[in-house]
């Protein structure tokens, strides 16, 4: 009926399966807590997964793109060493500053203002 390459396979997937379900749920409660016992804390640790995250994604393509562009795969991967740590302090420095107090009071554009400008440029078109 199954081979047991197929049993394996599907006992690894439920494994698995099981495993990320169980951590996530137990990361949700976890993350809760933390928001309320320690905000900045909660803050910080959430730049860094977003940079972690991002980083990832971006390596892959850097390594993909440079190992095109090169044909050597030893290049490529100097190549993501070099990025991956120079990049991961930029972008953290770069989501620390966007999500600074001052800086989002700074960038912030009240209802009122953004109807009026929207107001303002659908008079001109319509003059």
């Amino acid at each position: 009926m199954f081979s047991t390459v197929q049993v394996i396979g599907f006992t690894a997937g439920m494994t698995l399966a099981t495993a990320e379900f169980t951590s996530v749920i137990m990361l949700l409660f976890a993350r809760r807590y933390m928001e309320r016992k320690f905000p900045r804390l909660t803050l910080h640790l959430a730049l860094a997964s977003k940079t972690t995250s991002w980083r990832i994604c971006a390596g892959i393509d850097t390594f993909l793109l440079t190992f095109l562009l090169t044909g050597n795969a030893a290049v490529a991967g100097s190549v993501i060493g070099f990025e991956v740590l120079t990049k991961f302090g930029f972008f953290y420095s770069h989501e620390w500053v966007w999500n600074r107090p001052t800086f989002k009071r700074f960038m912030e554009v009240s209802r009122s203002d953004t109807f009026k400008m929207n107001y303002a440029a659908y008079s001109k078109t319509r003059s």
